[in-house]
């Protein structure tokens, strides 16, 4: 049974199950999932050009095997959308 546990805290998560998995950027590293959505992107902290959020939003977006969704709301793109290479995603924008 795969399982993983949630950094900083005693919960299980059990990935052998089929279903939907909530979890944070740092408990993603070193999983693997079929479809992986990144929402809320305009609420990211720190500085999006920085190595750390670089860093952090790299990890998310290679735990996809199959599908990425990437996803904020508001006004205009979050700062830290210029820094995907979106020429490698399907672009599904309005």
């Amino acid at each position: 049974m795969l399982e993983g546990r949630v950094r900083g805290g005693d919960r299980v998560v059990d990935l052998s199950t089929p279903g939907i998995k909530l979890i944070t950027w740092a408990s993603c590293k070193g999983l693997e999932f079929d479809s992986a959505f990144l929402p809320e992107l305009q609420t990211v902290a720190g500085d999006p050009g920085g190595d750390d959020v670089r860093m952090k939003l790299y990890v998310a977006c290679t735990r996809a095997r199959r599908s990425l969704t990437l996803m904020y709301t508001g006004e205009g793109e979050p700062t830290l959308i210029k820094y995907v290479p979106l020429h490698l995603l399907h672009d599904l924008r309005p």
